[in-house]
Order: structure tokens, then sequence, then C-alpha cells
């Protein structure tokens, strides 16, 4: 039905609040540009510092890194800092021969994986390896404000199981909610 066939006070009403919903946009708009957001916690991305332990050479795992890494990039909207170390490298800079049993170290032997590197800014450093051919993925994160000798680690590890991309993901997710505890802006 168009303007032109309603009775003309029915207009005129129409008319009325079509002019008042157009005045009362006018007037709020531009509050909700001018007003202050309020401040809350959270107010910045969080830095997370993501380390795979491979050498980046096989395909599988490869993509399992990328799924662990999408599904923490999502889940808090920041962007995550990809440190690619070759696995060499990782074993001299941590002063051993075997990364076995990495899960189990304590905090401490981590801190040559920074190679220098201030953990100080970080509000979190990931470790990830992922072994699709061997069904085993290990995730390590140490999260909270400070440097990593003073981070609380947790601790993921899937063994015997057929390292999907939901499990991979899954695993992103679980980092997500570890690399926010105990942080404090």
């Amino acid at each position: 039905m168009s303007g032109r066939h309603l009775a003309p006070g029915a207009r005129a009403l129409l008319l009325r609040l079509s002019a008042l919903v157009a005045l009362g946009g006018a007037l709020i708009l531009p509050l909700a540009l001018v007003l202050p957001l309020p401040a809350r916690a959270g107010a910045r991305d969080l830095e997370v510092l993501f380390v795979r332990l491979d050498d980046g050479s096989d395909a599988a795992t490869t993509a399992c890194v990328g799924a662990v890494r999408g599904a923490l990039g999502r889940a808090f909207g920041g962007e995550v800092h990809l440190m690619s170390i070759p696995r060499e490298v990782l074993l001299t800079r941590l002063g051993t021969t075997s990364l076995d049993g990495f899960v189990g170290w304590p905090r401490e032997r981590f801190a040559g994986a920074l190679s220098g590197r201030s953990a100080a800014g970080l509000d979190a450093l990931v470790i990830l390896e992922c072994a699709p051919a061997q069904q085993r993925l290990d995730l390590v994160v140490f999260a909270g404000t400070g440097a990593l000798p003073s981070a609380d680690a947790q601790r993921l590890s899937v063994r015997h199981t057929e390292i999907t991309p939901a499990v991979a993901r899954f695993a992103g997710s679980v980092a997500s909610v570890w690399q926010s505890e105990g942080f404090s802006p």
C-alpha cells in the first residue's frame, strides 16, 4: 500500500513518525560516536609466541601445525607470531640431544628456546610438536605475564590417536584457553 492511498490523517501521522525516527537517529548517532567506550579487561591483543618443533619438511605435520595455530589465532582474534626453529638448532639451544619427553620438562629448560629474545613482553609461549605419522601431538603452553621462569606451564599430550584436523583444532582451542591463564592487562 503506497502513501497515495492513505487517508490524509494517516499520511500526516506516517510523516510525523518518520520525522521522529529520523530525528532520533540524528541525535543518537553522534552521541555514540563521541562517547568513549568503557575500558575493559583484555582491551589489548595478547602476544603469543608460537614455536613448532619440527623442521617443516613433512606436509601432514605442517597441516597439523597450521590447524593448531589457526584455532589459536581465531580463538582470541589476535596475531599469533610463528617462530619456526629447525630441530637441530633447537636441540643446540636447549643443550640436549633429544626432545623426547619435552612435555614433562621443567619450564627452566625451555628458556634457551627463545635464544636471547625477552619473554617479558610475551603473554604466552606455545610450543608444539605434531607428528601425525606417529599418532602423537605434544603441546606446552607457558602462560601468564612476565618472564618465562615465572610462567605457569600447561601440558597436553595426545597418543595413539589419529591426528585429524579436528584433533589439531581441539589442541589449538585448548591452547587458546591456556594462553590467557593468569593474564592481566
